[in-house]
């Protein structure tokens, strides 16, 4: 298990709009303690990017040891079927593998965009996907992974990745992540782990994926009311943070969605059985991931 210490807190509200500026990339930080969680600016625009924002992220994890969740899929369903794309000769083995080919689709455009991953029908993944123009002739809405199906029963709704209605859905900001995760592990691994795919027993930063609604969902608090201060609020006391003030720009419901997610993190790093929950698969560990915070199945 990971020693729970971090010098900062980060949660981060994710796109996979086009950009390169996103209105809806919000990142906020905290810090050790129960200090109320920051929204950060970004370094060169109004509004951050993600090349802007995982540079901030690298820099940071340089400086100090830091968590950080960001709120995508990190790998598609793989235990339903034995594999990420099912009968598809060149489906990736693994989570690195799945990575790599994504980022490999998506190389010829910047910012981490993944539109070239889904948006051309003849891409090589496409017929598993659905996307606003078409509808894969193997694309199942029903598949979801361990994790998600761990959420489902705990009355969460998570979406299907393979589905990608919408620039900021869940499936199109997995895809943008994905890259993220390939060039994360490929050019700072010594750095930042991807938990649960790497060995987080060694001091360093860590990276996990985070899914929003379940924090509101833990503080009794409908996830439809996260424009309101007093439902931020409560989520954060839940969280043992104290409260952001009025003053505080919580106009959007992806700046409530960072703060929250820095602070939650930040509560449920302290607690070792989140790190290493109980009755989980390890092939789910290894080839789908794990929602930060999730409940597995009961005793």
């Amino acid at each position: 298990m990971v020693d729970s210490m971090f010098s900062q807190y980060i949660g981060i509200d994710w796109s996979g709009a086009r950009g390169p500026n996103l209105k809806n990339l919000q990142a906020a930080v905290c810090v050790t303690g129960r200090s109320s969680p920051q929204l950060v600016q970004p370094p060169r625009t109004k509004y951050w990017r993600r090349d802007d924002l995982v540079r901030w992220i690298t820099d940071e994890a340089m400086r100090s040891r830091i968590l950080v969740g960001m709120d995508f899929g990190f790998a598609y369903p793989y235990l339903d079927e034995g594999a990420y794309f099912p009968g598809h000769p060149q489906s990736p083995r693994c989570a690195s593998d799945l990575w790599q080919k994504v980022d490999s689709i998506c190389q010829e455009v910047s910012c981490f965009y993944g539109g070239p991953f889904y948006k051309d029908q003849t891409a090589e993944f496409s017929q598993y996907l659905c996307y606003q123009l078409y509808r894969g002739t193997h694309f199942d809405n029903h598949r979801l992974r361990r994790t998600e199906q761990a959420c489902r029963r705990s009355r969460m709704r998570p979406a299907s990745l393979f589905r990608l209605v919408g620039a900021d859905q869940v499936g199109s900001g997995s895809v943008a992540g994905m890259r993220v995760l390939h060039y994360l592990a490929t050019n700072h691994s010594h750095a930042i782990a991807i938990w649960p795919f790497d060995d987080i027993s060694q001091t360093g930063s860590v990276l996990v994926e985070i899914y929003p609604r379940l924090f509101f969902a833990c503080a009794g608090e409908y996830y439809q009311e996260r424009y309101s201060l007093d439902s931020v609020n409560a989520v954060l006391n839940h969280f043992h943070s104290e409260p952001v003030s009025h003053d505080s720009a919580l106009d959007s419901r992806d700046k409530a969605d960072a703060i929250v997610s820095a602070a939650a993190v930040r509560s449920l790093s302290e607690l070792g059985h989140v790190w290493r929950p109980k009755n989980i698969d390890e092939l789910a560990m290894q080839y789908e991931g794990w929602i930060f915070g999730c409940s597995p199945t009961p005793d």
